[in-house]
């Protein structure tokens, strides 16, 4: 069951798009039975400024909050977006990797960018926006892996206690190339787990991030 919050954005912006998120969902299930029955979804008054009209986050297990914005002129890839963002975030709830009653508990901030980066190639496999902060190709390997320097001596705490730390790894900036460092590290980690077991992303759902980094030698 699809429930939408009952404050007045969401339940504006529910109606609007309550069928492109309903068909995710049902998307989401037929790959990750595990997901809640009952979903909740709540929309934010907040600014959007991931490029692609739409981000969220998992509150908790089957309840996620996203971020609409009204004007971005591309709707049909908007709409698309969505459907990423809401693949995503079912994905976090089946990771127990949540804001409130998390199952997982990161210890560093690396480990952070590890469940984000399998989360991201979970959508990617499923729907056909590839969005820019999961780009990491254009990047020497070099880079990457000085991000996953910086990254590990970070504590996951602090991390996520820190707005402006966060925006700097994980959100847009001026130049491209620093843009969603994190997101574009756990993907990178993530595609080398996968290319070296012969797994499939479903299967990280029973792989804690601090082993795959072990595997990759990053621990």
């Amino acid at each position: 069951m699809l429930k939408v919050s009952e404050d007045s954005l969401s339940q504006k912006l529910g109606d609007k798009l309550h069928g492109t998120i309903a068909k995710a969902i049902t998307l989401a299930r037929t790959l990750l039975p595990q997901i809640p029955s009952e979903i909740t979804v709540e929309f934010e008054d907040r600014t959007e400024n991931s490029g692609v009209g739409v981000s969220g986050y998992p509150r908790a297990a089957g309840a996620i909050v996203l971020a609409w914005d009204e004007g971005f002129p591309d709707k049909r890839a908007q709409l698309v977006s969505l459907r990423t963002e809401v693949l995503h975030q079912a994905f976090h709830w089946c990771q127990g990797y949540t804001y409130e009653s998390a199952a997982v508990t990161p210890e560093t901030a690396l480990e952070v960018a590890v469940y984000e980066g399998a989360a991201s190639v979970f959508a990617r496999e499923h729907s056909e926006a590839r969005p820019l902060w999961i780009k990491y190709e254009p990047l020497d390997d070099s880079v990457l892996r000085g991000w996953c320097e910086e990254l590990r001596s970070m504590p996951a705490a602090t991390y996520a206690a820190t707005p402006e730390l966060w925006r700097t790894w994980s959100g847009p900036q001026a130049d491209p190339d620093q843009s969603w460092r994190s997101y574009r590290v756990g993907t990178w980690l993530v595609d080398q787990y996968l290319q070296r077991t012969g797994k499939s992303v479903i299967d990280l759902l029973d792989v804690p991030a601090k082993d795959v980094l072990k595997l990759l030698l990053i621990a």
